[in-house]
């Protein structure tokens, strides 16, 4: 895999990231907050019912004034409550059902307020809230249940959003670092460009080093680099060639002197001159 492809990768790999857990952490975030608000609100509205009831009751409340005096509060669609004496229903809104049954263990100990969030089999969601009516001769108790949606909902809404923006988000980071990929590493491109060229014969290319960055000094490094091998390569074409011609004389001379030995036609005094000449020409190459 190119380097290239490695940081386009890594750096989209750690942007997602980030992007997933700050969106979800915003979403959680809001979650809470409007669902604390909910229950801020259901417990409000709880204590507005529980202590009008006590004050309508006194200290000795009667069932069934208590249960006249609810049918006269107004309650909001899918809130509900349930007055009871006992095990003994007195008093049950309309929408009520369930308001006993779906909470487990909701009967609070005495003055104490206790308080459930559950779902129904519908998916609904819900906060049970219940305590017990000071009386001295019935056990009062009294529950109320309130839907709690709107967290739930705001919820569903930016878990989609959430989707949406995350989706178009990473498309446009993955655009952008695509481009940003090129643009950072066009001068190792064409650093690699150079080097090619020059590994095949072509010694006058250089790379650009223009810029003050890292890319730039490192193009410097090379073109330097390069600069010498190129020196060192005719220095060595030069010395071959010096040497060519300075080995070449007292060749021909060894060659000459070899070829009349060969053909006979020395007498002894000259056949000694030639053994003489070839033998101080062989001297002159071993000095070379």
């Amino acid at each position: 895999m190119k380097y290239s492809t490695k940081l386009f990768l890594s750096v989209f790999l750690l942007l997602a990231a980030a992007i997933t857990v700050c969106c979800n952490i915003l979403i959680l975030s809001s979650f809470c907050s409007t669902h604390e608000n909910e229950i801020a609100d259901a417990e409000k509205s709880y204590r507005l019912t529980y202590y009008a009831l006590s004050a309508l009751g006194g200290a000795n409340p009667q069932p069934d004034k208590l249960a006249i005096g609810l049918q006269d509060l107004a309650m909001d669609e899918g809130d509900s409550v349930l007055l009871l004496s006992g095990d003994e229903v007195i008093y049950a809104s309309e929408s009520s059902k369930g308001a006993r049954s779906e909470a487990p263990d909701a009967d609070p100990d005495k003055d104490e307020l206790k308080l459930y969030c559950y779902s129904d089999d519908k998916g609904e969601h819900y906060i049970q809230i219940a305590a017990r009516i000071p009386s001295e001769i019935y056990d009062l108790k009294l529950i109320g249940r309130y839907r709690i949606e709107n967290a739930y909902s705001m919820l569903n809404a930016q878990q989609k959003i959430y989707v949406i923006v995350n989706s178009a988000s990473f498309l446009v980071c993955a655009a952008v670092l695509w481009v940003l990929k090129i643009w950072l590493t066009r001068p190792l491109d064409r650093l690699s460009n150079a080097a090619n060229a020059i590994s095949s014969g072509d010694y006058s290319v250089r790379a650009d080093d223009s810029g003050n960055d890292e890319f730039a000094r490192l193009a410097e490094s090379f073109n330097s680099m390069t600069d010498k091998l190129v020196g060192e390569m005719e220095k060595q074409r030069e010395f071959t060639a010096a040497f060519a011609h300075e080995i070449k004389t007292p060749m021909t001379s060894v060659i000459g002197y070899a070829d009349l030995l060969r053909s006979g036609g020395l007498n002894e005094e000259e056949q000694i001159r030639a053994a003489n000449t070839i033998f101080a020409e062989g001297k002159r190459m071993e000095g070379l």
